[in-house]
């Protein structure tokens, strides 16, 4: 197996039921399939020991873990690899903002969630963050189609997608002084094309990296 040169990690961000897990699973073979390791992130959330329905706690959780898992890039003794993360930094401001909107959290909360994803030593790490966008109704049709369920959820219904989508495009217009590369994915527009999306995805990581690591994924199917 190939030896990165330095760590690369990459977020994927955005709405529930946009694509963005299905296309960083595409794009974590395909950069496996060049040679390359891969450290994936997802959150933790599933096993995470609080109360799912306290919005807030989970939120904080899931800060908490995806602080921690970026700090400790590089900090071991593993070779670099490439990192792609699910439930990011960038994607906890995205949330957070979606719920203070709706007021399901305080300001305080938002703050706090904003001092940690925005810890210069720590945001630095991430070099590209790809923000993924849908339709409510696409979402809830995807939702509806995996669970085999029409109704509408805790987090799953028009209203906090809406505010979801929102605070994604928000995000995404903001400009960055860390050098950090945002690039917003609708996957309305991109019509459940997931292969084209995950090309489309490692022709950007490619245009961050040296020539010679770079060639690798282009060539990757």
């Amino acid at each position: 197996m190939s030896v990165l040169p330095r760590d690369v990690v990459i977020e994927f961000a955005g709405m529930p039921k946009s694509g963005k897990t299905t296309v960083l699973d595409v794009v974590s073979h395909r950069i496996r399939r060049a040679g390359w390791a891969v450290g994936d992130f997802h959150g933790g959330g599933r096993y995470a020991p609080i109360d799912k329905n306290d919005l807030a706690s989970l939120n904080l959780y899931l800060a908490g873990s995806a602080l921690q898992y970026l700090a400790a890039v590089g900090a071991d003794e593993r070779p670099p690899r490439f990192h792609l993360l699910d439930r990011g930094l960038n994607d906890r401001i995205i949330f957070s903002r979606a719920l203070n909107a709706l007021g399901l959290v305080t300001d305080s909360h938002l703050a706090a969630v904003e001092a940690i994803a925005s810890e210069p030593g720590v945001r630095s790490r991430v070099h590209a963050c790809f923000v993924f966008v849908t339709t409510p109704e696409i979402s809830l049709q995807r939702e509806a189609a995996n669970r085999l369920t029409t109704a509408e959820g805790r987090i799953m219904n028009t209203t906090k997608l809406e505010a979801l989508r929102d605070a994604a495009r928000t995000f995404v217009k903001e400009p960055t002084t860390d050098g950090l590369l945002i690039i917003e994915l609708d996957t309305a527009l991109l019509d459940g094309r997931v292969q084209d999306t995950a090309r489309s995805v490692l022709a950007t990581i490619a245009s961050l990296l040296a020539p010679e690591v770079a060639s690798t994924l282009e060539a990757a199917e």
